[in-house]
């Protein structure tokens, strides 16, 4: 059983819209003064403050997701420094196309706002915003070369699967090879010719996980 956890852990792929982190609680605006300017009022969204606690940021790690954005296409929202987005919600719309709300934080006036992007493709989205961390401007978790890639659950299923439910899961695959697909029969097919499958094999890497939560830990109940 692979769940979206275990994919993650083995091909992060931080740039993709789908691997980032949500969070962010209810609306609760208000006003305060902008300490850059003593005339000029902000909005201030209280909803934010979820995601800026160290318990998100542990929850975001843990589960192998990008938290921090940056802000790439200026039509679309505020290229600073001093400004970081952070991924509210996403729903699936139209012919492929994702909408995403995020909200907005201006550390330098103290600003915190969410609104929606127009509905876009997920290439878009991932242009529209950069992945923003201490590793910057290396990718935030590289990818397993050797397995990160094209299998049989594609990524197009699994991005509707995630839109729709939030997660998914793969299991039970029964999938059977002719014998003479494998290199060790060789010999029992001299007419078909190996050297390409010989040249294209090579030892894969493998992970071991107790089950859909990587990084879940069961804790021995002590009694006293």
């Amino acid at each position: 059983e692979i769940s979206d956890w275990e994919e993650r852990t083995i091909c992060p792929n931080s740039y993709n819209p789908t691997n980032w982190y949500a969070c962010g609680g209810t609306d609760n605006n208000a006003d305060l003064v902008s300490p850059t300017n003593a005339t000029a009022t902000v909005v201030y969204n209280k909803g934010i403050e979820d995601c800026l606690t160290d318990t998100t940021r542990m929850f975001a790690k843990t589960n192998v997701q990008t938290l921090d954005l940056k802000c790439s296409d200026a039509t679309q929202c505020k290229v600073s420094d001093d400004v970081t987005y952070y991924v509210r919600n996403t729903t699936d719309w139209g012919d492929r196309m994702t909408l995403m709300c995020v909200w907005e934080h201006d550390a330098k006036t103290g600003s915190a706002r969410d609104f929606c992007l127009i509905p876009m493709l997920e290439q878009n989205l991932a242009a529209t915003f950069k992945y923003n961390g201490p590793f910057k401007p290396k990718v935030a978790l590289a990818n397993d070369v050797d397995r990160c890639g094209f299998y049989f659950f594609s990524y197009e299923a699994a991005r509707q699967y995630l839109a729709r439910f939030g997660q998914f899961f793969v299991n039970s695959f029964d999938i059977e090879w002719h014998p003479s697909s494998y290199v060790a029969n060789a010999d029992k097919f001299p007419s078909r010719n190996y050297t390409l499958l010989r040249q294209s094999t090579f030892r894969q890497n493998t992970d071991d996980f107790d089950g859909p939560h990587p990084y879940a830990k069961a804790i021995p109940r002590t009694v006293t």
